[in-house]
């Protein structure tokens, strides 16, 4: 997979989950769907949870770090919490000027 491609499919890992558009690059999707099929099919213990302001999938893989995502846009990998997998906002999260850090 070339370099800039997997770069947008993290960037936009789960735009369609959250707004209903598909990223495509030369006509093939690079978005994802729902962010529970992350630690799915996890061999290590894993947790998936949904409120009202987030989805959360976890599992054990503190060296992967937890990708975070603000409305279904990548934000950062923060590996200080020792869980990995991923969390999505379902609204816009207040970021810093450069909208990589919360």
């Amino acid at each position: 997979m070339a370099p800039y491609r997997e770069s947008l499919q993290k960037r936009f890992a789960y735009a369609r989950f959250r707004t209903g558009v598909s990223v495509l690059i030369n006509g093939e999707a690079v978005d994802r769907d729902d962010p529970r099929e992350a630690v799915a099919d996890s061999s290590r213990p894993s947790l998936t949870r949904e409120t009202t302001d987030v989805v959360i999938a976890l599992e054990y893989a503190p060296h992967d770090g937890l990708d975070i995502y603000s409305n279904g846009l990548y934000v950062n990998t923060n590996r200080a919490f020792g869980v990995g997998g991923v969390v999505v906002s379902k609204g816009i999260l207040t970021l810093n000027f450069a909208r990589n850090d919360l």
